[in-house]
């Protein structure tokens, strides 16, 4: 099948944390991945509550990104934020 990876930086930075030396700060801002169905985009938002993550952004249409658009976002473990969605 296809995908699509969106990679963008915002400043400022919305998550850091600091490395384990305590004096750099990795960073990463977001990675957006476009499913194929809305159902993809409930399938991750299932295996993620499941696996006892929390959404950042709970899966909703967000018109506001475009017609038809459906996301969720979660950060996982090491703070990356994460955005699965479909432009329906």
């Amino acid at each position: 099948g296809n995908m699509t990876v969106f990679i963008g930086m915002s400043k400022p930075r919305r998550v850091t944390r600091n490395a384990p030396t305590g004096e750099e700060f990795v960073v990463t801002d977001h990675v957006g991945f476009s499913v194929a169905r809305k159902a993809d985009v409930d399938a991750v938002d299932k295996a993620m509550r499941k696996a006892g993550f929390k959404p950042l952004f709970p899966a909703a249409e967000l018109p506001e990104f475009g017609p038809g658009f459906y996301a969720v976002t979660y950060c996982d473990r090491d703070n990356n934020v994460l955005e699965f969605g479909h432009r329906g």
